[in-house]
């Protein structure tokens, strides 16, 4: 019942954002469980290209990829979607105004930000891969955090 609570929640996102992507004039394909690198493709009909997306929904936090210990303190991030054009994190927390939450990150954008703080956030005693996460309320005051926040519903950046 767990496993199909998460889908479920994954589903409501990716479908927030074909909905939002939508209405803002982009033709939208939700690709089929298990597609390695996107969730979403999207069509821009005035720049004439198709956008790949991977879309990570959360309640406050999302798993993007693992931190896997590369020798002497550093740190590779693995498991992340680099063909993809854009992540897109979804809040499924409803704060203020009754809406979900968007951040819409360039992929080379956010793979920057997990490559400089992934040594803050896991310990070197571990061997192996340590999951990646961005929390938004554990660590809301972090510079991770403030570097993504900026991306908040900064949905003019897909039409660039």
């Amino acid at each position: 019942m767990k496993a199909l609570h998460k889908k479920l929640y994954q589903l409501a996102g990716e479908h927030a954002v074909m909905a939002e992507l939508s209405l803002r004039g982009l033709l939208t394909v939700h690709l089929i469980e298990g597609f390695p690198q996107w969730d979403i493709l999207a069509y821009n009909f005035k720049l004439g290209r198709i956008i790949k997306i991977q879309v990570k929904t959360g309640r406050g936090h999302w798993k993007i990829g693992y931190a896997k210990e590369s020798g002497e303190g550093k740190y590779t991030i693995e498991g992340f979607a680099e063909s993809s054009d854009f992540y897109i994190l979804v809040d499924l927390i409803r704060e203020r105004n009754n809406n979900f939450d968007f951040y819409i990150l360039p992929t080379d954008e956010l793979f920057h930000i997990l490559e400089r703080f992934a040594p803050q956030k896991y310990s070197r005693r571990k061997k192996g891969k340590h999951p990646c996460w961005i929390n938004k309320f554990l660590s809301s005051h972090s510079a991770e955090w403030n570097a993504i926040r900026v991306f908040k519903n900064k949905w003019n950046l897909l039409f660039e």
